[in-house]
């Protein structure tokens, strides 16, 4: 029986000189193999310094509401994972990064107040009261959206 050239294990893969690599070191093969060197690597993706200001202060946003809410969900109680804009961010930038726009939620809850379905929504009252304060008109296209 061949061994690993490495660790006289039991040979698992061989290079093109022979030599033989149990599982653990087939690495030292594969890296030599045409598969492995075309295997695309991943880029990592620049960040604007205008987006990482928004990225920073979207999560200190979270962070703050997360922590005041105990990680719940504002309408159902579930686990909070996302953050919900009552007014969304592409239709306000300057209520983009304010906290007094924002909610902590669950995926689900999320989703629901974002496709305008309010029936199992609770506390949906208190919210729609917040964006009718902070923006009259997307509240009324955002009333008209939900009831068609």
């Amino acid at each position: 029986m061949r061994e690993c050239v490495i660790c006289s294990g039991a040979v698992f893969t061989s290079d093109k000189d022979g030599n033989g690599y149990c599982y653990y070191h087939r690495s030292y093969v594969y890296k030599e193999r045409k598969w492995f060197a075309q295997k695309a690597k991943k880029a990592v993706k620049k960040v604007s310094d205008k987006q990482r200001q928004v990225n920073v202060s979207k999560s200190s946003i979270k962070s703050r509401l997360m922590e005041i809410n105990n990680n719940k969900c504002f309408f159902c109680g579930g686990r909070a994972v996302d953050l919900i804009h009552i007014i969304r961010q592409g239709d306000s930038i300057k209520l983009r990064d304010d906290e007094e726009n924002c909610l902590v939620g669950c995926r689900e809850c999320h989703k629901e107040f974002d496709d305008g379905d309010f029936t199992t929504l609770k506390n949906i009252e208190k919210v729609l009261e917040k964006m009718k304060e902070l923006d009259e008109k997307y509240y009324q296209r955002f009333i008209g959206r939900a009831k068609s």
